[in-house]
């Protein structure tokens, strides 16, 4: 499933609003839209020629005179990178068979062979996703290697700090595990940008644009653009952690997601900052 930032709907109307002239982006995402899933090497190809000509569009005059634009862009320059993750993980779907990740490492040597009546549970384990928990006995157990691994979540934790190993934190648990963590990382930043913003808009929106002046009206129309454009990132990190879900891919794929969220934070920064810079020039009187 390609990104929907990388499909001729979303770019086309964009185009077509702020005149872009040059047409080879749009051919190159309709090219790559046609490439079947299963073609990797053909999708790689693909998606390095649609990254080359959003870069290139990103440092043209037109985009650097048009800072919406340029948002668009740089949105659409990250989905590339995270698609290059998923393509990645198909590929290694085909070269281990099954597993969605390499082949995990052997079980630590004083594990314990898992018991009949283990019941392996998801979501619970800050670590790969093999590593589960046992909802009857309440141990930790390594799935793939069929082995208990720590009598406990408690313990589990002391012996793997870091997530279980060369996994990651961020992608602990699965693909499920990074998307819900870091849709709340998202939530959490959009919930104190919006309290500042709502609590200053509503005082410029209850006045008029004389009442306002040339300085209000100017202030006012940067923060609904900053708020809109971190609304924009919003929905396409929503998107694409619901995308991980569904493709059930791993490490880079979640890696991928971790950096658009990375990327998105600025703006909702931008958002609070832009809020206490209204508030600041309402109480200036």
């Amino acid at each position: 499933m390609t990104s929907p930032l990388l499909k001729i709907k979303h770019w086309q109307p964009i185009a077509q609003k702020h005149k872009v002239k040059d047409n080879s982006l749009l051919r190159a995402i309709a090219a790559y839209e046609k490439i079947p899933e299963n073609k990797f090497d053909q999708r790689a190809k693909g998606l390095n020629q649609v990254a080359m000509l959003v870069l290139k569009l990103m440092d043209s005059k037109e985009a650097e005179a048009d800072k919406l634009l340029q948002t668009h862009l740089e949105d659409m320059e990250t989905a590339c990178r995270f698609e290059r993750g998923f393509i990645e993980e198909g590929r290694k779907e085909v070269i281990f068979g099954s597993a969605k990740t390499p082949p995990a490492k052997p079980a630590p040597a004083n594990s314990r062979a898992m018991q009949p009546d283990c019941k392996p549970v998801r979501g619970k384990v800050p670590g790969p996703a093999n590593h589960l928990l046992c909802d009857t006995h309440k141990h930790v157990l390594d799935v793939t290697a069929k082995v208990i691994i720590a009598d406990s979540l408690e313990e589990y934790k002391k012996t793997h700090p870091a997530g279980g190993g060369k996994s990651s934190p961020a992608t602990g648990g699965g693909p499920a595990y990074a998307a819900k963590k870091v849709i709340q990382d998202i939530n959490n930043q959009k919930q104190k940008a919006e309290k500042l913003y709502n609590d200053i808009i509503k005082k410029f929106n209850s006045e008029t644009k004389e009442a306002l002046g040339p300085e209000g009206q100017k202030i006012r129309d940067e923060l609904i653009k900053a708020r809109k454009q971190a609304e924009e990132s919003a929905k396409v990190i929503v998107n694409a952690a619901n995308d991980l879900v569904k493709r059930k891919t791993g490490i880079d794929a979640a890696e991928g997601l971790k950096k658009l969220a990375e990327a998105a934070k600025p703006k909702f920064v931008s958002v609070e900052d832009l809020s206490k810079k209204a508030t600041a020039w309402w109480n200036s009187d």
